[in-house]
């Protein structure tokens, strides 16, 4: 975050809710039921990208948050004994209802990869979450192990309460072969013909093109990785033959990736800027940051400042042309801002391209392309 400064102006009333600063209805609400703090949260939208039912979803996402209400959890409040209904002498916690206990157990031994049982069987609650959703640790490879383990999470919970509120249940003796089952079922259903799930799309190949002659080409990138949560970004300036002419890849500690753009686009302009140059074409891949800067928005409170930074960089006395591109176009950039992500804290400038950048600016120089399906 940029210190306070009276360049930035008066002091002004941001919404908080939004990337933009817009306020809506729908942000007030997810602000009031703390949905605004996903950013904080890496494994969010890893529990909301697995592919199963909403309802299992919804259930790895209580799991996660410990908001199942197992026998230790309803003793606590008094209602019942913590121990589990069929193993008496142990507390049934959501790691025992989900993992220890031997009939999920059993489930789970039939379910891994042979090499991934000690690990699976030896993490707290938490890491047990988030190892499972991020690792293939399954035996059958023509499914997504995060799927077959959170169907295994929702029927393993399902069959605990049949049992308890179901005289006649009786659980299959073959768990893992229903759960395979199930997750064929979904994954079936999710390519059927007679469902459409978005609008059609039309591939299309993407590659960097060259600024005009005269001008310069800055590419600026951010991110923000979910396993260590280290956020970085990076840019680099080309002639219109594709020559390196300066970059620069940044530590910028933790933060959310949409922060980090900002960071990468105020770098790469003042770096422009420093080296004098008159024209530039200034591209990125996050349309979040385009449509501020295109537009007449003020960013949110976590960008505020930097938006202010950038907009007084492009009022200076030179030509930018703001541009945003697909991330197929912008792989140079990425990299730096990889190198940014795992570099220690603060900033390296680069007279020269990194190696691992150097490939790929001869890949873009070249004319290489890369597909992508974009709306028709």
């Amino acid at each position: 975050m940029l210190p306070p400064s009276q360049d930035n102006g008066a002091d002004m009333r941001i919404w908080p809710g939004t990337k933009l600063g817009d306020f809506s209805i729908s942000s007030a609400y997810s602000l009031i039921c703390g949905h605004g703090n996903n950013d904080k949260d890496p494994f969010w939208k890893k529990i909301w990208q697995i592919e199963a039912p909403e309802r299992v979803r919804s259930l790895i996402w209580r799991i996660n948050h410990g908001r199942l209400p197992t026998n230790e959890k309803r003793h606590k409040w008094g209602l019942s004994s913590p121990y589990c209904y069929h193993y008496y002498d142990k507390i049934e916690s959501i790691i025992h209802v989900l993992r220890d206990c031997p009939l999920a157990s059993l489930m789970w031994v039939n379910l891994l990869a042979p090499q991934s049982l000690v690990h699976f069987f030896s993490t707290d609650l938490i890491s047990w979450v988030k190892d499972n959703l991020i690792r293939d640790w399954g035996r059958d490879n023509s499914f997504q192990w995060s799927s077959i383990w959170a169907q295994g999470c929702a029927l393993l919970w399902k069959w605990r309460n049949e049992g308890i509120f179901k005289d006649n249940f009786i659980r299959p003796h073959n768990p893992w072969s229903v759960i395979i089952h199930y997750v064929s079922c979904y994954k079936m259903a999710c390519s059927s013909s007679s469902v459409v799930v978005e609008p059609p799309k039309v591939q299309r190949l993407i590659r960097w093109f060259p600024p005009p002659t005269g001008s310069v080409c800055v590419n600026t990138d951010g991110a923000s990785k979910a396993i260590n949560g280290a956020a970085g970004c990076g840019g680099l300036i080309r002639d219109e033959h594709g020559v390196w002419l300066g970059g620069f890849a940044m530590n910028l500690g933790s933060c959310s990736a949409f922060v980090a753009e900002l960071w990468g686009v105020l770098q790469i302009i003042r770096l422009a800027h420093r080296k004098g140059f008159t024209s530039i074409s200034l591209q990125f891949d996050s349309q979040s940051v385009a449509s501020i800067l295109q537009g007449a928005h003020l960013g949110n409170t976590s960008g505020y400042s930097i938006v202010t930074q950038i907009r007084k960089l492009l009022h200076l006395p030179w030509q930018v042309s703001v541009q945003h591109i697909y991330r197929e176009a912008n792989k140079c950039a990425d990299a730096m801002a990889n190198i940014g992500c795992n570099s220690d804290w603060g900033i390296s400038f680069f007279d020269n391209p990194p190696p691992q950048v150097a490939s790929l600016m001869l890949f873009d120089v070249m004319g290489g392309s890369s597909p992508r399906f974009i709306p028709a």
